[in-house]
């Protein structure tokens, strides 16, 4: 089953969802991506054909809402979807990706993460979002709660980029490895809810204490932060009559299910061709992960490592990563969700620190990609010379 979202087509959110990780200014959305390498010299890798055919595949639950709260799932399907700012002043456009995702312990639960809108592949912020009623003196008090991801490694948020596009294959987490981040209480208005959170404290920028301001509307969720110092003067953040609005769009994004269990997610596609057919040459850089918490278990980027080098088809150690490399185009970012049965499985691999029947994640980044030569007629005569140094290695 494939999926595909075709592109449509803003300072506040990324602004307030960094200042809870601690980042104290934008510098991290206003650093532009680089741009993908080529013509990058590669070493041919080799390695044994897989010999133990896939298990049979069963996939996933489908992600709901089990709240029976109405007020809560409209709010949870309000901030479902994929959301885009304009770019304002030094802030860049950015995007806004929410989906509703199973977790343990939880009625209702919505991963996002925030990101460069030119840099679809990577972003800078994840975490969940939360929708609970709670009862006070006054009554029923709806409120949304923002979970950050606290005890996992660095390397998680990397693992995690792209999975609200494949929301069934979000990871098993478990409450005691997440964190509240900050509760913003929510009031119905006519247009949708609005949040005003209390006065919290903080050290980033120069202020001593934060408010968050929230508006979400039928396909709109407004943010802005403002930081005050210990004279109660403006620090950072939107004047009063701003706020950083995201609206829905469409993003460039493909997702192909595949029925042995591979999940292909697709990223902005480029201009160049995609190359499947037996005896093509590829160059790509592969970054894997642990699903299950984010350990980083390759990286043809790290010092020494150069990109990976193969030709279709592609005859690596597991089935997951020899089938999702067929069709990279050059400068095109894939991701693959790899489950145990296409990967290591039962056996795992000690050597990288993958454990016994593991799903993994890797992004690929298509550096380089040649067709095969045509085949010569049947009655022209072969060629002479020795092999080139390339085929020799």
């Amino acid at each position: 089953m494939t999926t595909k979202f075709r592109h449509v087509s803003a300072r506040s959110l990324a602004l307030a969802i960094l200042l809870a990780s601690g980042t104290s200014s934008l510098a991290i959305a206003q650093t532009p991506p680089a741009p993908p390498a080529q013509g990058i010299p590669v070493q041919t890798i080799t390695a044994p054909a897989p010999t133990v055919p896939p298990a049979p595949y069963v996939p996933p639950p489908p992600a709901r809402i089990t709240s029976t709260d109405e007020d809560v799932k409209a709010v949870t399907s309000l901030l479902a979807g994929s959301f885009r700012s304009q770019a304002m002043g030094d802030t860049p456009a950015l995007v806004l990706h929410a989906a509703i995702v199973n977790v343990e312990g939880l009625d209702n639960a919505l991963y996002f993460e925030v990101g460069r809108a030119d840099a679809p592949w990577s972003s800078f912020r994840n975490g969940l979002f939360h929708v609970y009623s709670a009862q006070t003196t006054a009554g029923k008090q709806l409120v949304l709660r923002v979970l950050d991801f606290a005890k996992f490694v660095p390397t998680h948020q990397a693992m995690m980029t792209g999975i609200w596009a494949a929301p069934e294959m979000f990871p098993a987490v478990t409450l005691d490895r997440l964190s509240v981040n900050t509760d913003i209480p929510l009031t119905r208005d006519s247009a949708g809810w609005r949040g005003l959170t209390a006065s919290t404290p903080t050290l980033v920028g120069g202020a001593v204490r934060f408010s968050t301001e929230f508006a979400l509307s039928q396909g709109s969720i407004s943010w802005a932060d403002r930081g005050t110092n210990a004279d109660n003067t403006q620090v950072w953040g939107p004047s009063l009559a701003q706020s950083l609005t995201f609206v829905t769009y469409q993003p460039e994004v493909t997702v192909d299910r595949r029925a042995n269990g591979l999940v292909v997610i697709d990223f902005a596609t480029p201009a160049s061709d995609a190359l499947t057919e037996a005896g093509t040459e590829l160059a790509v850089h592969v970054n894997g992960f642990l699903q299950s918490d984010g350990l980083q278990v390759d990286n043809s980027k790290a010092p020494g490592r150069e990109p990976l080098r193969v030709t279709l088809p592609a005859q690596l150690p597991f089935v997951g990563i020899s089938e999702g490399l067929s069709g990279v185009r050059i400068g095109q970012f894939r991701r693959l969700i790899v489950p145990s049965a296409l990967g290591f499985g039962e056996r795992g691999r000690a050597r990288s620190n993958i454990p016994a029947n593991a799903t993994l994640v890797y992004e690929i980044e298509g550096l380089y990609a040649k067709p095969p030569e045509p085949q010569p007629a049947a009655d022209a005569k072969p060629a002479t010379g020795a092999p080139s140094a390339e085929l020799q290695k």
